[in-house]
């Protein structure tokens, strides 16, 4: 990183790792490091893209990466690596 803040690609990046098994809004805040508002933002902007799915499990709802968020996220990886 340049200026030493994360872009959104690397919070994305953060979002779709941590939902890879599922997670819940919680778990996200706490590992990627957002507050709960930013991290509806994006979560929004995720499920409305159909990189994350949501589903509910009783009353919670459980946050969980999609095949389309895979290829983002190895991507992302990728561009990680070669910019070193």
């Amino acid at each position: 990183m340049i200026n030493g803040r994360r872009s959104d690609i690397d919070i994305i990046g953060g979002i779709l790792e941590v939902v890879g098994e599922g997670a819940k809004k919680t778990e996200i805040v706490y590992k990627v490091n957002l507050n709960h508002s930013l991290l509806k933002r994006y979560l929004s902007v995720l499920v409305e893209k159909k990189l994350i799915s949501e589903n509910h499990l009783g009353n919670t709802k459980i946050y969980s990466i999609t095949d389309k968020g895979m290829k983002l996220l190895d991507a992302i990886k990728k561009v990680k690596d070669y910019l070193g």
